[in-house]
């Protein structure tokens, strides 16, 4: 599994680490029951303190995304849909519109209105 971290990124490395995988998990690269690196192989990997992985990993496991397992690491958990009639694909991708949304300061507004000129109703 593939993270980039940007020093120059105002968001705290643990917050990035956090938005990729929800990114990835939404884009359908990390699946139910995949497992991700030990926090001290990415953490070696990005160059930074284990501690910072294992803070976004609590923070992936509170959400229930991922399940922490002692002595068999992350392992990324089906989704769960708080409103069955939105499936759990959609519900991984508005959870990424929504972060990469705030990221760029972009309101909702001018979102509902890019996808009523895409033709959603």
């Amino acid at each position: 599994m593939l993270l980039v971290i940007d020093p120059a990124n105002t968001k705290p490395i643990y917050q990035q680490i956090i938005d990729q995988v929800v990114i990835r998990i939404a884009e359908g690269s990390l699946k139910t029951g995949d497992h991700l690196p030990v926090a001290k192989d990415l953490a070696a990997a990005l160059g930074i303190n284990r501690n910072t992985v294992l803070q976004a990993y609590r923070h992936l496991r509170d959400s229930g995304v991922i399940e922490l397992r002692r002595s068999r690491g992350a392992i990324v958990l089906a989704p769960q849909t708080p409103n069955a009639t939105v499936p759990a694909s959609v519900e991984k991708l508005i959870d990424a519109l929504t972060t990469a949304c705030n990221d760029h300061a972009i309101s909702a507004e001018t979102v509902i209105n890019e996808l009523r000129k895409r033709g959603l109703t």
